[in-house]
């Protein structure tokens, strides 16, 4: 009998490690990947043509705003390894009519033609008026760049944390590790204002399972970019707890 990891998962009782569903592909599949605009630079300069169309068209207090979410999730366990890669992408427009209501498009086509169409839509064929400008934000480098992690480098992070921890009890019945990394880009766009914000997430999680009678008893632990000595900490600790709510009867079942 071949079992699949939604199987071996449901079976734990382990529906709620998204990490590894997703990266085992058990989640809901995920939109084809759409390519990224070119640069940051020209996201703004979109973000900047569609105020001044809001603006010729006599909107008050127009604003734009654009984010780009990329997210990569690689899992490892005994029945293999995947990578699952996720791209999201919109911009929303708003401006205050001269009646006083305002107005706001939402567009998940983060192009010059998506974002151009947008500004047609709330502003018609209105001249574009020029708006103050402003600095923009320069963002810090990042050391280790989440748009530069491949998929070969996901999964060798995840067999890293795995190997954390080598003297494994034998009544650990699964174990899996993930590495989940969020990258999210925000730019923000008004009359004499320019921001640009990028948050970065990194989470390395794994999983212990130790069988306790009927029910598995599970234990999961998480930590962000910390070193591997108090990954592999916590790694111990999580095996030693499955182990410890164990009941004494179950122990010996455990070990048959």
């Amino acid at each position: 009998m071949t079992w699949s990891r939604r199987e071996v998962l449901g079976t734990l009782g382990l529906a709620s490690a998204h990490g590894l569903w997703l990266a085992a592909g058990c989640g809901p599949h995920a939109a084809p990947l759409t390519p990224k605009p070119a640069s940051a630079g020209e996201i703004r300069a979109w973000l900047h043509d569609a105020v001044e169309r809001l603006t010729g068209a006599g909107m008050q207090d127009a604003r734009a705003l654009a984010v780009v979410r990329d997210r990569a999730v690689a899992g490892i366990d005994v029945l293999g390894a995947g990578v699952t890669r996720t791209h999201a992408a919109g911009a929303i427009l708003t401006g205050l009519r001269r009646d006083g209501i305002r107005i706001e498009r939402v567009t998940s086509e983060l192009t010059a033609d998506g974002i151009a169409a947008a500004a047609r839509a709330l502003a018609g064929d209105a001249r574009p008026t020029a708006i103050a400008g402003s600095s923009h934000q320069q963002l810090t480098a990042i050391a280790r760049d989440p748009a530069e992690l491949t998929n070969a480098d996901l999964l060798a992070e995840a067999a890293e944390i795995e190997a954390l921890e080598p003297a494994r009890s034998s009544r650990i019945v699964y174990a899996a590790a993930a590495v989940e990394v969020d990258d999210a880009n925000v730019w923000a766009v008004a009359s004499g204002f320019d921001r640009a914000q990028r948050l970065v997430r990194y989470r390395r999680s794994a999983v212990r399972v130790a069988w306790s009678g009927t029910r598995p008893v599970i234990e999961t632990t998480s930590c962000g970019l910390v070193p591997h000595e108090t990954i592999g900490g916590r790694l111990a600790a999580s095996s030693r707890t499955s182990l410890s709510k164990c009941a004494p009867s179950s122990v010996t079942r455990c070990n048959q």
